[in-house]
């Protein structure tokens, strides 16, 4: 995931930064238990309160599609379609709050408003620790995880500048210093001896191994991506 991904084949031109996954976050006070599945969202029989769902397109898409075991990245017409159909049901379900992003997703949880939503790991674990009535956690069919990237643009006004705030970024106690504020995941190796232990033993900042097999990153499949957006433009204007 970190190594010679897929957009830049040796890293040449980025540094991956932090990392972080799609899950549920939920309210203790409504949900006992755990959420361990999609169904939550996608099986009317196992829906356990109003919901939100994350108005982005593979983010939100790339859970469906786990759902129905299918890979993230899929360009088979038939499953990118059963995919939107059961988004497109979910969003018009008695439960369904609609759609939000970032922040509100998991304010609107923190409030009562809604039982639970999709949301980003680092979002949900950050406000975790100032509420206790917040959980997270990520559904057994797998999710789809991201990485944040350190860049130069070719036209850099001051690219000598540039080269020494990623070497201070990634420097391996201060990368620890903002994964511990973040609660993101580091890829740095060298800055993990100095992540929280607490933070380093936990399975929604850093998955099981299991689990992390389950686990995709996005791609940018090139002209096969107007089949999520079209897909999604359906979801969104029906």
């Amino acid at each position: 995931t970190f190594a010679n991904p897929a957009y830049d084949r040796g890293n040449r031109f980025t540094v991956p930064f932090q990392w972080y996954t799609v899950g549920l976050v939920y309210d203790k006070r409504k949900l006992k238990t755990p959420p361990d599945s999609w169904a939550v969202l996608f099986d009317s029989t196992k829906s356990v309160g109003k919901y939100l769902l994350m108005d982005s397109p593979r983010e939100m898409m790339g859970p469906a599609l786990k759902y129905l075991g299918h890979s993230v990245n899929t360009i088979d017409p038939q499953q990118v379609q059963a995919a939107g159909k059961l988004l497109l049901d979910s969003k018009k379900a008695s439960n369904s709050l609609g759609f939000a992003a970032d922040v509100a997703l998991r304010n609107r949880v923190i409030s009562g408003e809604a039982a639970l939503s999709v949301g980003y790991s680092g979002d949900a674990l950050s406000a975790m620790l100032e509420n206790k009535n917040l959980g997270f956690t990520l559904p057994k069919e797998g999710t789809v995880v991201a990485v944040d990237t350190l860049a130069i643009p070719a036209r850099a006004p001051n690219s000598a500048l540039a080269h020494r705030f990623i070497d201070f970024i990634m420097d391996p106690k201060v990368n620890a210093e903002n994964a511990n504020f973040v609660r993101y995941g580091t890829p740095n190796q060298a800055a993990l001896q100095f992540v929280n232990a607490a933070d380093r033993k936990n399975p929604l900042i850093y998955p099981s191994a299991a689990l992390q097999k389950k686990l995709e990153s996005v791609k940018d499949l090139g002209k096969n991506n107007r089949l999520y957006d079209e897909t999604w433009t359906a979801i969104k204007s029906r």
